[in-house]
């Protein structure tokens, strides 16, 4: 494991605790970013406990928002980004607390020790706490041994604390692929026999968390993993159904290999966007379903078939309005961008809305099944280089026919190009020293 250094600490973070501190306040930074600091990684973001309550916090720090009702957090606002403040949870629940309790207390939380928020945590490597003013990591869990052991072992008693919020077993999953992370035996057990308490927890829960798989560069793994014990069956089955229809195709082309592609990108690209992502989900299907898609535009009756295969499915999701229109002109202007071969359309298909998300597709898809590589070349260059490719510019916008020699020249021709190239076709050299 590596030792902390203070200049891999937020700046922000830094004021947020020395704020605290000069107020006479214990602060720590806590849970996954010391654990990404020991590891090596980069935290996406550092959260802070302290002793302070949210009203105390809120005197501290002019930026400060006060949000939740039953778990009230404190957010201190800096410039396109937040650091996140709670108080130490006590050893009681909140949700033990009655209403009145609620009133009177208002947006505070009553303040336990530290002792007690580690306690409360989910996994023992969740639960280190670092001191910036000494360096000290204080540790009340066993959780620097299970890190450096590569484990991931629940707190206290894992059948309890897995019954008391089932969410959990997809946190616990996700950080165990992510990690690369062996998991207890006794969490592994808990587990598997509060797996269909899952369906139990609100669907936005689900969601958000489903969220973060797709976007947790291991969803190849998590997601098989879920659906082989039965999670989202009851409380999203239209997903669950879909998920395990397509984990069942044995084929080279399915949705395993679309989920570690999807991985792929994410690691790339470091994000990938949502009309991207659902639309890729689909690919297997669409596929086998309307295998002429791709070649011509679809009819009406085929766009109607393929929105009700798919409407209970967004709905359980709470796919939003505009990634549904985006995926629906994604798969009407997919044959437009593959009628390169043959007549080129407009050169104002480029400046289309949907061009950038149907070309990013597009791209996917070749990447994926190894075709449409000169189609994916032509529109990275006609996007990128008009201005230095004009033969080809022209014949574009008078719909003449470019053959794929032809295609393939101009892109000789651009590799030649002095001007730096788009991440398209560049490629991971290793810097010499």
């Amino acid at each position: 494991m590596n030792k902390i250094n203070l200049d891999d600490i937020d700046q922000s973070a830094k004021t947020v605790l020395e704020g605290l501190h000069e107020n006479g306040y214990d602060a720590y930074i806590v849970g996954g970013a010391v654990r990404d600091l020991l590891l090596g990684r980069k935290p996406k973001d550092f959260d802070i406990v302290t002793n302070a309550t949210n009203s105390q916090i809120a005197g501290i720090f002019e930026e400060c928002e006060l949000i939740g009702r039953r778990f009230p957090i404190a957010l201190i606002h800096f410039k396109g980004h937040y650091v996140e403040v709670s108080t130490f949870a006590s050893e009681f629940s909140d949700q033990e607390l009655n209403e009145k309790e609620l009133r009177v207390k208002g947006r505070d939380r009553i303040p336990g020790t530290i002792e007690e928020d580690s306690a409360r945590r989910d996994f023992t490597i969740n639960a280190l706490f670092y001191d910036i003013k000494n360096g000290n990591i204080l540790d009340f869990e066993n959780g620097l041994s299970d890190l450096k052991d590569g484990l991931l072992k629940m707190i206290g008693d894992p059948e309890l604390k897995t019954k008391e919020d089932p969410v959990r077993i997809l946190r616990g999953y996700r950080q165990l692929f992510q990690m690369n992370l062996t998991l207890d035996e006794e969490t592994s057990k808990a587990f598997e026999n509060n797996s269909q308490a899952v369906d139990s927890c609100s669907v936005s829960r689900l969601r958000e968390e489903i969220n973060k798989i797709f976007k947790s560069t291991v969803c190849h793994l998590i997601f098989p993993k879920l659906i082989s014990l039965g999670i989202f069956e009851k409380s999203l089955p239209e997903f669950f159904k879909f998920m395990e229809n397509e984990f069942s195709i044995d084929s080279k082309f399915n949705l395993l290999a679309v989920l570690i592609k999807v991985d792929d990108l994410i690691l790339k690209y470091k994000k990938i966007r949502e009309p991207i992502l659902y639309i890729s989900l689909l690919l297997p299907y669409l596929s086998r379903e309307f295998s002429d898609l791709w070649i011509k535009r679809p009819e009406y009756q085929e766009m109607r078939l393929f929105n009700e295969k798919i409407s209970e499915m967004w709905i359980e999701l709470s796919v939003k309005k505009w990634v549904k229109r985006k995926i629906t002109d994604m798969l009407w202007s997919q044959s437009r961008l593959l009628q390169v071969k043959e007549k080129m359309p407009r050169a104002l298909v480029v400046y289309k809305e949907y061009f950038l998300d149907s070309f990013r597709f597009l791209r996917f898809k070749s990447e994926l099944e190894g075709i449409y590589e000169a189609e994916v070349i032509f529109w990275s260059t006609i996007r990128h280089y008009s201005h230095i490719i004009k033969p080809v510019w022209e014949s574009y916008s008078k719909g003449e026919v470019l053959t794929k020699d032809e295609i393939l020249f101009f892109n000789k021709k651009l590799k030649s190009h002095k001007k730096s190239k788009p991440s398209y076709y560049k490629k991971n050299k290793k810097k010499s020293h």
